[in-house]
C-alpha cells in the first residue's frame, strides 16, 4: 500500500468500541496487540504521521476516475489509432476498421476500456479460434490482440479487460486460447 499508510500490527475484533473517531473507522475495531486495549482507549501518537498518510492515500484512491468497459464504436478507430501513433506502436487503421466490422458481424467480441472519454485499451475475442489450429478444431474461443496504452498501465485496466473477455469466453467454452 505504501509507506505513507504503514502502521504497527494490530488485531481486529468483531465487537466494536462504542466510541467512533471521524475519518478512522478501524480504530473502533482495532485492538493493540501488547495491551489488549482498543486504540480508541489508548493515547498513542500515530507513527510517521500515519493519520495524514491514511487521509492522503484514501484521497488519492477516491480521486481516481472510473473505468467504463464497453463494446467498440466507430469513433474508437480514430482514438485508438492516435494512441498507437503517440506511443510509437504500429497498428494500421485498417486493422481497427476490420475489428469493428468483425464485431458488427458477430465474428469478434471487443471490450474497450474508457477513462474520462479517452480510450485506455482494448481486448478482442474470436468466439471460435481462427489463428490457433489445434484450438480451432476444438471450437475454443481465442483471445486476440490485448493492449493497454502506456499512460494507463498499472491501474488495473488490463485486469478489468481480461476479466470481462474471460467471462464472455466462459459463456462459449470451458477453455480459451490466447494467440
Amino acid at each position: 500500500m505504501g509507506e505513507d499508510i504503514a502502521s504497527a500490527a494490530f488485531w481486529l475484533t468483531s465487537k466494536p468500541h462504542q466510541k467512533r473517531e471521524s475519518g478512522f473507522p478501524l480504530n473502533s475495531l482495532s485492538v493493540h496487540i501488547e495491551s489488549g486495549q482498543f486504540y480508541n482507549d489508548l493515547n498513542i501518537k500515530p507513527r510517521n504521521d500515519s493519520q495524514e498518510g491514511f487521509r492522503a492515500f484514501f484521497s488519492r484512491v477516491a480521486a481516481q476516475p472510473e473505468v467504463v468497459y464497453r463494446p467498440m464504436i466507430p469513433a474508437d478507430i480514430d482514438h485508438l489509432f492516435s494512441e498507437f501513433q503517440a506511443q510509437g506502436w504500429e497498428k494500421p487503421r485498417g486493422v481497427l476498421e476490420g475489428y469493428l466490422n468483425d464485431q458488427e458481424n458477430g465474428e469478434r467480441i471487443i471490450f474497450i476500456a474508457e477513462i474520462n472519454g479517452e480510450d485506455a485499451g482494448y481486448v478482442t475475442l474470436y468466439p471460435e479460434a481462427k489463428d490457433a489450429p489445434p484450438f480451432r478444431e476444438k471450437h475454443f474461443p481465442e483471445i486476440k490482440d490485448f493492449n493497454v496504452f502506456k499512460k494507463f498501465q498499472r491501474r488495473g485496466i488490463g485486469t478489468g479487460l481480461m476479466d470481462r473477455i474471460e467471462a464472455a469466453a466462459s459463456g462459449i467454452a470451458d477453455t480459451v486460447c490466447l494467440a
